[in-house]
């Protein structure tokens, strides 16, 4: 007689299964977590948001801690979400406006923003969240050193200084004001016009204190 097939109990899933479970609760934990914050997001809504049941989140997770630490090595682990800046223009000048506007672009996305929000709120008491703030801007800043490190070498810049410096200076010279404005809501947002002259003008204002000797304005 054939041998009989083994079967699981009921309620036991595979290992695939157990995998697909994790990956769902993990996934309803991070967007819990960055939609309403550590400290308003609850198990039942992250249960919810998973669609199982309380009893098989604390099957795997003691407490929301343990889940939220889990959710955030995850996101290190995956890599923080991250479009690639990939400035063009002919010239320094119109390579660094679409340099900065990628930038804006980047801290403007909705997912991003609610990832420094739960940064800001909490990081000083969740060191996972303290390190991903300093891999976020490693990233960023890692980016623009390279595009630095290139203008630097065409000696074009002799003010300039070393390129993880010059990226550093021209990240928070062009995209912070965008950044804060972007975690303090819509109502703080500029104007088109308005941000673009900004962008603008700061862009001018790093060439200049690079000591580039200027070039036509190309908008």
């Amino acid at each position: 007689m054939p041998a009989k097939s083994k079967t699981r109990g009921p309620g036991r899933l595979s290992a695939e299964g157990t995998a697909a479970l994790e990956e769902r609760l993990l996934d309803a934990a991070e967007a819990t977590f960055l939609e309403h914050g550590y400290q308003r997001a609850t198990i039942d809504s992250i249960a919810r948001a998973a669609g199982i049941t309380r009893k098989t989140l604390y099957a795997r997770y003691a407490n929301k801690d343990e889940i939220f630490e889990a959710a955030v090595r995850r996101m290190l682990d995956a890599g923080v979400p991250y479009a690639p800046v990939e400035p063009r223009g002919k010239g320094p000048r119109e390579l660094l406006l679409n340099l900065a506007k990628g930038l804006i672009a980047l801290h403007e996305t909705p997912h991003m923003v609610r990832v420094y929000r739960l940064i800001f709120a909490e990081g000083q008491q969740m060191p996972e969240l303290a390190r991903m703030s300093t891999e976020l801007y490693d990233r960023l800043a890692g980016s623009v050193v390279d595009v630095m490190a290139a203008l630097r070498a065409t000696g074009r810049f002799p003010l300039m200084p070393s390129p993880r410096m010059a990226a550093v200076m021209f990240i928070e010279l062009v995209s912070s004001p965008s950044r804060l404005r972007a975690l303090a809501g819509p109502g703080a947002t500029l104007v088109k016009a308005k941000a673009d002259r900004y962008v603008s003008e700061a862009v001018d204002f790093f060439l200049a204190g690079c000591g580039h000797a200027g070039e036509e304005k190309v908008e």
